[in-house]
């Protein structure tokens, strides 16, 4: 079982948390065992190739209130100076882990298109998850249509420009 506290932000601390999240010694990844918001933060944590575990609850009903949004996935970011960050969000975790692999471009621009292409992924894949798994069960077939014959080729079809702009190379930026 993980041992978790981290309902609050500490503020007095956040110089060696700092430290923590740029020098990382080992990673721990708390989510359900499933796919889902964990799934791309376990395959990032692979991809850099460190020293990391996929931890689950124990008992998510009483642990819960003890993470910052009562949500998971949580990465807990053990430093080389020992102490322990910890990350929630899904976003966030994906995007700290890209960042700290080199997947996010190589400046400031790059990395606000990968994020921007990131968002837009997410959000096509909330609006799955809101309009078909979590819909009532008499609007689930027109629900589907309508994503799989509007929403879905949109995101596509931008996508590919995008992909094609660079060369069609597999990657969205140069070579990330």
């Amino acid at each position: 079982m993980v041992q978790i506290d981290a309902s609050h932000f500490p503020r007095d601390a956040s110089v060696e948390l700092s430290e923590a999240l740029a020098k990382p010694a080992s990673f721990k990844l708390m989510y359900f065992p499933m796919l889902s918001n964990g799934a791309t933060g376990r395959d990032l944590l692979t991809f850099g190739e460190v020293e990391w575990s996929s931890v689950a609850p124990a008992d998510w009903n009483a642990e819960k209130g003890q993470t910052p949004f009562h949500l998971m996935p949580l990465l807990f970011v053990t430093g080389e100076n020992g102490k322990t960050a910890t990350l929630a969000e899904t976003v966030v975790i994906e995007h700290y882990l890209a960042k700290k692999f080199g997947l996010l471009g190589t400046n400031e621009y790059e990395e606000s298109v990968i994020k921007m292409l990131h968002s837009s992924s997410a959000a096509v894949q909330n609006t799955f998850a809101g309009a078909v798994t979590w819909n009532a069960p008499e609007a689930k077939a027109g629900a589907l249509g309508f994503f799989t014959t509007a929403t879905l080729p949109t995101w596509i079809a931008t996508h590919e420009k995008h992909l094609n702009d660079n060369g069609n190379n597999g990657h969205y930026i140069g070579d990330k």
